[in-house]
């Protein structure tokens, strides 16, 4: 792998944290008609963030521009139902919306000519169907992706609800060759309840780096969840193709375990120079007098190692480099930068009122 991605990767999950750790990131309130004083604006409200949270990773980190086409995400079942058949707009501007980095393309010949580095986004719903319960206080297990994600989530059913379900897989092709990009895949489902006895829509949304249970009372509610599973699959599906930890876009996301045992395995291949530069650069977000990206280790960044191995007991405390030291570096210099960082706004801020 080059050292380009790797790099961009570790500054993924660092700078990402840190920004949210420093409240940098705006929530966007969505677009779903709910009754007043309604929670499922809360709820939801945490989770709309994260096509712009994926937008500033994309920025930040530097890197190709992403070129993506979409080719049309339809119902593939034989089943017919209330959900919508047919999410390629859905998915359309979910990635106009991330932007940057990630530039989205009509599907054509043109474009499959003229696009360099094109990559199609192929999609299509995999489950869809509308059954009725006929067993009061029935509950409803919800596994996420079929065995590949670590999300659970539960719903409850009474007498006559209806239950929907729906879900929508998305794999990544080479347009130059027309191979499927390997481990770069989405299976996320949506499960919606319709309550007989209210207009209430209860649903639940899991995948590998998310899990979401809420309830709607309009009809446009339960169409903008389906919108929220979407821009979720996008989500991790960039951040997947990127090898970027998607789940820190997401407030509360989960851990994409496999994603994460893929970084681990990245690192632990790197040659020992490539080693030092990822490192280095994680110590020197900390420090910035370190002066971090160097294959070469000095006294002073041989001591930070040491001190930050023994503040944290990551053994062996010593100056090598392995797995351990590099997913602790990875998984917390983010929110204590983020930490730092506030600090010292406040501490200007509090500056000029003096």
């Amino acid at each position: 792998m080059k050292r380009e991605k790797l790099f961009l990767s570790v500054v993924a999950s660092m700078l990402i944290l840190t920004q949210s750790q420093a409240g940098l990131f705006s929530m966007t309130k969505p677009d779903v008609e709910v009754a007043e004083n309604s929670v499922i604006e809360e709820r939801i409200t945490k989770y709309t963030d994260a096509l712009e949270n994926l937008n500033e990773m994309t920025e930040v980190y530097g890197g190709s521009t992403i070129n993506v086409a979409v080719v049309p995400v339809e119902n593939k079942t034989a089943a017919i139902g209330k959900l919508p058949n047919d999410v390629t707009i859905m998915v359309k501007s979910a990635l106009n919306e991330i932007g940057g980095k990630v530039r989205s393309y009509t599907y054509n010949d043109q474009t499959l000519t003229s696009v360099e580095k094109l990559i199609v986004i192929e999609g299509a719903i995999t489950e869809f169907d509308t059954t009725n319960t006929s067993k009061s206080g029935w509950n409803v297990g919800i596994k996420a992706g079929k065995g590949r994600g670590e999300a659970d989530g539960d719903a409850s059913a009474d007498a006559d609800d209806s239950i929907s379900n729906m879900t929508i897989d998305f794999n990544m092709i080479d347009a130059a060759t027309g191979a499927y990009i390997p481990k770069v895949h989405t299976s996320n489902s949506i499960k919606i309840i319709k309550k007989s006895a209210s207009n209430d829509f209860g649903f639940s949304i899991l995948g590998s780096g998310f899990g979401l249970n809420s309830s709607v009372s309009k009809e446009q509610g339960v169409h903008s969840a389906i919108r929220l599973l979407v821009d979720l699959s996008m989500v991790e599906l960039i951040g997947k193709y990127k090898e970027y930890p998607y789940w820190v876009a997401v407030s509360g996301g989960k851990v994409d375990q496999r994603l994460l045992r893929r970084m681990k395995q990245n690192f632990e291949r790197l040659s020992p120079e490539d080693k030092s530069v990822q490192v280095s650069y994680l110590l020197s977000l900390l420090d910035p007098s370190l002066g971090g990206g160097t294959t070469v280790f000095d006294g002073k960044m041989q001591q930070a190692l040491v001190n930050y191995k023994n503040k944290y007991g990551i053994m062996p405390i010593d100056t090598s480099l392995n797995s351990d030291i590099y997913l602790h570096l990875l998984e917390n210099v983010p929110k204590l930068k983020g930490q730092m960082q506030l600090k010292s706004t406040l501490n200007n801020q509090y500056d000029k009122m003096l």
